[in-house]
């Protein structure tokens, strides 16, 4: 397919152009009338052609091309005008333009002209871009490589058998890691003595890949460096050989570091009914115990030592993201759940705890998962959750219709009131309206009650929190004042009621009050988030009574449920003002239920 970007002020010959390209069915036309437009698809989309207009109000065809071409030499680049002349033409192909075509009224033939051009740039700009691509490949990749490379010649004695070798070519890495110098020329025995000696399997792994020409890839103690190497060879040629290395050291030290650590444990491993999998750094099961060899459906030996796709070459490993993300921040995860299949294809749900394990400088050398089977208490978790939602869908149900039925109500009780001409009916009607709207108010109780603990606790920011609440407040002509900043609570999401029911009973019940002001401070028992006002107050007798549902003027209601959203982190509230000064509710955030921003990472 060519994704062709078209770019033309008129948008008649826009529409025109983009119906005769789309004849051809290998072609896919993007359209826009603006130069300054067109160079921002290029930033998002990667076209491989573009079509466009010479003189546009905006960028002119030829400015266009020169910012183009400051960032993609290669893309096709042509200049559909009928506004130009021959002038244009060579300044166009100066500036970069692969071709210029001047519109003509012989529409279809200038089209099918078009569409040829089109097809043998992109051909072209293809075979060059993959020719340049693959030769800067092939001559960074020798330069700049990461693994050692040396190209060799074998040498033979009388015999026939191998002796030596010679360096042909080597890459900078080689000498980085292997810290050998000016090796070019020189046979191995001259740069190393006694490497014979020392690792005379070297030599015969060579040597047989020299013979078959079947690559080998091993790791090897480098004794005479004192280094491991991870080693792939192949054979370019007769008699030669290419050796591709990387140094494992640091690796193997960390693998013995492992066992050592799996050594100490192997009393647990081999009898705790949870999973438990130690993982390199590269994604390899170092140790399992026998429950994740059941659950994989291979004895331990047939797990170890062996990564993800190389067990199950077909399935995609879902969990080495997550072994990235600790090895690459040095923190744990707790509390993962995860779903696994197993071997015979049932669904496990399971509780992860994720450590990264260290080597003694403080570098990460593998994790250890802790997988515990919690399928049967998820199961009931689910079947609750789902009994819950159909609760509360009923109680909603009934909500509704328990409304519909007050609405009517108070509108019969309206035209009761406006026909009434007797005081001792007009007291009863008017006691019947204060019952109703009793009603009403335990319906919203336990509409809102319902939500509490539906959702998980998240941490909030307290002032942000605050200042959502009382945006639904008329609160002038109080003065309004939050002095919390960079303090969060982990606590239910319904935490907002809980500042709104505080400042909508201060301004509905304070009478006198002038201010109401938020501020916190830290103590030895946790955190104190303090609303306080300078109202009438609540007097000694009912600071207990409430929180209790329908007491004291009716805010019973509020504060019950502020209590229970709460509890639920187990966060209290409390009165603690003076009455005729004002009131004062301290909520009580425990250890580990708040943090400042200091310590949020």
């Amino acid at each position: 397919m060519i994704w062709i970007l078209l770019v033309d002020d008129d948008p008649e010959i826009l529409s025109i152009a983009k119906q005769y390209l789309l004849i051809y069915p290998d072609f896919i036309v993007d359209t826009v009338d603006s130069a300054h437009v067109a160079y921002s698809l290029l930033e998002k989309n990667s076209y491989n052609a573009i079509i466009s207009d010479y003189f546009m109000p905006d960028m002119d065809g030829i400015t266009f091309l020169r910012k183009v071409r400051s960032f993609n030499p290669y893309i096709p680049f042509i200049i559909f005008t009928g506004h130009g002349n021959e002038e244009v033409a060579i300044e166009a192909v100066n500036n970069g333009a692969d071709f210029y075509l001047k519109k003509s009224y012989d529409v279809g033939s200038q089209f099918f002209e078009l569409a040829q051009i089109i097809r043998l740039s992109v051909s072209r700009a293809r075979s060059d871009e993959a020719l340049f691509d693959s030769e800067r490949y092939y001559r960074s990749l020798f330069k700049n490589m990461l693994e050692g490379y040396a190209y060799c010649k074998m040498l033979y004695d009388e015999q026939g058998n191998p002796s030596d070798w010679i360096y042909v070519d080597v890459n900078e890495a080689f000498e980085k890691i292997s810290g050998l110098s000016q090796v070019k020329g020189k046979l191995v025995t001259e740069i190393i003595p006694g490497i014979w000696d020392q690792t005379p399997g070297l030599f015969e792994i060579y040597n047989r890949v020299v013979v078959s020409g079947i690559p080998e890839t091993f790791e090897l103690n480098f004794t005479p460096l004192s280094i491991w190497l991870r080693i792939s060879v192949y054979k370019p040629k007769d008699g030669h050989f290419v050796a591709v290395f990387e140094n494992i050291t640091a690796r193997k030290l960390s693998e013995e570091r492992l066992k050592e650590i799996i050594r100490d444990q192997q009393t647990i491993l081999e009898n705790v009914p949870a999973l438990i999998w130690f993982k390199d750094t590269h994604n390899r099961y170092l140790k399992v115990n026998p429950a994740v060899s059941r659950i994989f459906g291979r004895p331990v030996w047939e797990i170890e030592g062996k990564n993800f796709s190389e067990l199950f070459p077909d399935l995609e490993d879902t969990f080495y993201s997550d072994d990235l993300e600790i090895i690459q921040s040095k923190t744990s995860k707790i509390g993962v759940l995860e779903e696994l299949t197993t071997y015979k294809g049932d669904h496990l749900w399971v509780q992860s705890d994720k450590v990264p394990l260290f080597d003694d400088n403080g570098e990460v050398i593998g994790v250890l998962i802790v997988s515990t089977d919690i399928t049967e208490r998820k199961t009931v978790k689910d079947a609750i959750s789902n009994a819950n939602h159909k609760l509360n869908l009923l109680s909603g149900i009934t909500r509704h219709d328990i409304g519909n039925e007050l609405q009517i109500m108070f509108g019969y009780l309206g035209f009761v009131k406006e026909d009434n001409q007797n005081p001792q009916i007009e007291e009863y009607i008017d006691k019947i309206y204060e019952s109703a709207h009793h009603i009403e108010r335990q319906i919203a109780f336990t509409r809102d009650y319902q939500d509490i603990g539906v959702q998980s606790p998240i941490w909030q920011n307290v002032a942000a929190v605050i200042t959502q609440a009382i945006r639904n407040i008329d609160i002038n002509p109080i003065q309004f004042q939050v002095d919390i900043s960079g303090v969060q609570v982990y606590a239910d999401p319904l935490m907002i009621k809980v500042f709104f029911n505080l400042v909508d009973n201060a301004k509905r019940y304070g009478e006198k009050i002038t201010y109401i002001r938020f501020f916190g401070e830290e103590r030895i028992d946790g955190y104190v988030i303090i609303c306080e006002d300078d109202g009438v107050g609540i007097e000694e007798k009912f600071k207990l009574k409430i929180f209790n549902r329908e007491f004291f003027k009716h805010t019973g209601f509020g504060l019950n449920l502020s209590r229970e959203i709460l509890d639920i982190t187990g966060i209290t509230i409390t009165e603690t003002g003076k009455p005729g000064i004002g009131a004062r509710f301290e909520i009580l955030v425990p250890e580990g239920k708040y943090r400042f921003n200091t310590q949020i990472s």
